[in-house]
């Protein structure tokens, strides 16, 4: 019997493998998570850690998308809106100087 302690590399639990015994894997006693086992050496499918980070970063990539295009809309809401303003001033500008021109009358 050849117990060896490693490090489960999905949870960082500590765990005893018997390697004459372990045919090519064995699961972590803490988090039950299989660990591959190859030639004496231990080797780990880092597989659904690797896929767990690629939902991860297309979930980041995602909300800092739907953030720009907030941050963006934002702003095109605040153009509006002093757009509008500005047309207002110019029109009641425009309404004054036609009310105080003198009129001529021929």
């Amino acid at each position: 019997m050849k117990l060896q302690s490693m490090y489960c590399p999905y949870c960082g639990g500590n765990i005893k493998v018997d390697f004459e015994d372990v045919q090519k894997s064995c699961f972590c006693i803490h988090c039950g998570q299989q660990i591959i086992i190859d030639d004496e050496v231990t080797k780990t499918e880092h597989k659904e850690i690797l896929v767990d980070q690629a939902k991860i970063q297309k979930e980041l990539v995602s909300l800092e998308k739907k953030k720009i295009e907030f941050e963006e809309k934002k702003r095109e809401e605040r153009f509006a809106i002093i757009a509008f303003f500005v047309f207002i001033g110019i029109l009641a500008l425009v309404i004054i100087f036609a009310c105080l021109a003198p009129s001529q009358n021929i």
